[in-house]
């Protein structure tokens, strides 16, 4: 009996191998997309955040009334939403700055997840910062933030 030594063709060892290596090269490009999304997001969620930062930098400007704005403009992360309508109604420099807050706030709270703002004034303006929960975590220590100076001499 004469044996043939010339064989051809993958054993299994050789199968199982090409495998494990596609395998773990699949993995690889799906945590390279999840984090390409996750960054992409984050990106998104920041330009959110510098439109709605200018938009009140806008509104300040819009209403008119320098000094006005030195003090009505002001609030921190613990207001308190006012009830006015500047919509269908006329108001005051006073009234229309509260409005502006308002709606400001609803924006960054429909907008930009956890979203707020805080507005204070510094020496020549302005320190307009919107924070949100980019990783949606609900930790305070973990929020993300934005801050735009705006200057009123200008």
């Amino acid at each position: 009996m004469i044996m043939n030594k010339n064989h051809s063709g993958f054993t299994l060892l050789e199968v199982l191998i090409a495998l494990l290596v596609l395998s773990v090269g699949l993995l690889g490009l799906a945590s390279l997309q999840t984090r390409g999304l996750a960054t992409g997001h984050n990106a998104y969620l920041r330009s959110q955040a510098v439109l709605l930062a200018r938009d009140m930098v806008e509104r300040i400007r819009a209403n008119g009334n320098p000094g006005l704005a030195e003090t009505a403009y002001s609030i921190a992360y613990d207001h308190e939403q006012g009830n006015s309508d500047c919509v269908t109604t006329s108001c005051a420099p006073n009234a229309m700055a509260r409005f502006d807050i308002d709606q400001w706030l609803l924006s960054l709270s429909n907008t930009l997840p956890a979203g707020d703002g805080e507005i204070t004034k510094n020496n020549n303006g302005h320190q307009i910062t919107v924070r949100w929960d980019a990783n949606r975590s609900g930790r305070v220590d973990n929020l993300k933030s934005y801050t735009l100076n705006l200057d009123l001499r200008t």
